[in-house]
């Protein structure tokens, strides 16, 4: 027992989320200029999570009043706006309630404390529940790589690994906890795990739970309901096989659009509740471009996906490398990335705002594991493992420099950084002349 506690600990993905968790421990005593552990978006999914347990109710008048969130345009229904998903809510909900109770009971022995649902007792349990999430999904997701993607147990962890700290994950698990982007890679990565746990199995058991599966990754981000696409890819080609029949095809696909639909339940109510439609566009009508910047989203240095984490360059290797057998679930990750890449690209701020690189695409990091691992194969096979690592170490260091950097504010958060801070001083972590 004792050895297998000393692999568990030696193991970097292990490793890696306690170290997250530990970062996020050791900066909740730092001060807050708004007093609040939660912050950017995380004000508003923090904001349902209160309204739901002290008023019960889904209008956060007072909730975004005790959270300092700025005044909302108002709703059809007369509620000030929420246009972020009820997933995170749902998912801290437990954790909340184990805050609410400590609280009390503090209140009880005399520690003076307010019990309005706000502060840093309530926040800490929601900040280290995300960024558990994102540590462990990493552990989730290993197996699948190794079982049904193929890859080598070593190049499954070092790709998870070099994914963990060399990409926006690194940042939305322990500076920005509060946002969506660690459950969402938490969410994808339990995704996968269903889906490929039983391939090419088309019961109800495995269809229902597919479909709460991505109903999951839609609660936390509704963009990320485009994981439908794997399995519906999945039905469609079982039914033009003599494997299949269309009935029974026909079958499952129902089961698993219901399921997922279901699973929706929660969204289309808090949709209902606050802008009076069970399904809407919440962000409004001019959210999406008709253009889409694809070329900006991927190589602008105003966060581009590969301009700031060139850690993205692995998968996309990977998704070249294919290993025989594995044709089809490589096709399936490259439309869901293609899917994802049109979306975010298509929204009229394809930079997204004060993004750390990008931030959108940390839901995809689960499904460019695959990729990475086989790239990772396809690279051994012709240059030193030392080499490689050395390689991949360099890439987080990179990135590590670059999280220095954006927090400490040396760049500008929402504007394209100028190539000398992008690289030189970067290097030498300089702050920039005044």
């Amino acid at each position: 027992m004792a050895l297998l506690i000393a692999r568990r600990w030696r193991d970097p993905l292990v490793v890696t989320a306690v170290v997250w968790v530990i970062a996020v421990v050791l900066t909740l005593p730092l001060p807050r200029v708004d007093g609040h552990l939660v912050g950017s978006d995380g004000l508003r999914y923090f904001a349902t999570l209160r309204s739901l347990v002290f008023d019960r109710d889904l209008d956060m008048t007072n909730d975004y009043r005790l959270l300092g969130v700025p005044a909302q345009e108002r709703t059809p229904r007369g509620l000030p706006a929420n246009p972020f998903p009820i997933g995170p809510a749902l998912f801290w909900l437990p954790f909340y309630l184990v805050a609410c109770a400590l609280a009390a009971g503090l209140a009880a022995v005399g520690v003076p404390i307010v019990l309005h649902g706000v502060g840093f007792v309530y926040e800490a349990p929601v900040c280290l529940a995300s960024a558990l999430a994102a540590g462990v999904a990493f552990l989730v997701l290993r197996p699948g790589i190794v079982r049904r993607g193929g890859a080598e147990a070593g190049n499954a962890t070092l790709a998870c690994f070099a994914l963990a700290w060399a990409t926006p994950a690194l940042y939305y698990a322990i500076a920005e906890p509060s946002m969506s982007h660690a459950l969402s890679l938490f969410s994808n990565a339990v995704f996968l795990r269903v889906w490929l746990e039983r391939e090419n199995s088309f019961d109800a058991r495995r269809m229902m739970g597919v479909g709460a599966a991505a109903a999951l990754c839609a609660l936390v981000r509704w963009q990320d309901a485009v994981v439908l696409a794997a399995p519906l890819v999945e039905l469609v080609s079982a039914a033009a096989s003599p494997r299949l029949p269309p009935w029974s095809a026909a079958r499952a696909g129902g089961l698993l659009l219901a399921t997922f639909g279901a699973g929706m339940i929660p969204q289309f109510v808090e949709w209902r509740a606050v802008y009076g439609a069970w399904l809407v566009l919440p962000q409004g009508a001019g959210f999406f471009s008709p253009h889409p910047h694809v070329i900006e989203t991927l190589l602008s240095l105003r966060h581009g996906l590969l301009t700031w984490h060139p850690i993205f360059l692995l998968p996309l290797l990977g998704l070249l490398a294919v290993p025989a057998g594995k044709g089809r679930l490589a096709l399936t990750i490259g439309l869901v990335f293609a899917l994802t890449l049109w979306i975010n690209a298509s929204v009229e701020r394809w930079w997204a705002d004060d993004a750390f690189g990008g931030r959108r695409f940390v839901s995809l990091i689960p499904w460019l594991a695959f990729p990475a691992a086989w790239g990772l194969e396809w690279l051994r096979a012709r240059v030193p493992t030392r080499a490689i690592v050395a390689c991949l170490l360099a890439l987080v260091l990179w990135n590590g420099l670059l999280f220095v950097q954006y927090r400490l504010g040396w760049i500008s958060r929402s504007e394209a950084p100028t190539w000398r801070q992008f690289t030189i001083d970067r290097l030498l972590l300089r702050r920039p002349a005044p």
